[in-house]
């Protein structure tokens, strides 16, 4: 309880010598689901440090009380959240190495393309050159 998970992931990186894959939609369910800022936890997260981004989609449940649960599924589109978090990140990263997850629930092939064409154009907005164009 004394290091906040951000900070703690960082020192363990640091004294470890070792990167982080960096799975941006488990930030964002995370973040719903404790009610913390995905944007000031990504934040603590050196860029370099860095090694692999993971983006993926999860489901949403609304229960009697309102509340809004985020479930990591990999089996759902990334979501907008998920794509304006990895883009603020990488405006401050530069690009790395991007996975989209998709182990269940696989779309058409065009749909994949789909999504290597946002991180792209992402990567465009922000001014960096994307190495790997779909």
């Amino acid at each position: 309880d004394a290091w906040a998970e951000p900070e703690f992931i960082s020192e363990l990186c640091a004294r470890a010598g070792c990167g982080l894959l960096l799975d941006i939609n488990n930030v964002d369910v995370s973040a719903t689901n404790l009610n913390f800022s995905a944007e000031a936890w990504l934040a603590v997260i050196d860029p370099a440090l860095v090694a692999e981004i993971h983006l993926a989609g999860h489901s949403t449940e609304v229960h009697a009380d309102g509340t809004l649960l985020k479930i990591d599924d990999h089996g759902s589109p990334v979501s907008d959240r998920c794509w304006e978090l990895y883009s603020g990140f990488v405006a401050r990263s530069g690009p790395l190495p991007t996975l989209i997850e998709r182990d269940t629930n696989l779309p058409a092939y065009e749909e994949l393309i789909a999504d290597a064409v946002m991180a792209s154009a992402l990567l465009a907005s922000i001014g960096v050159r994307d190495a790997c164009p779909a």
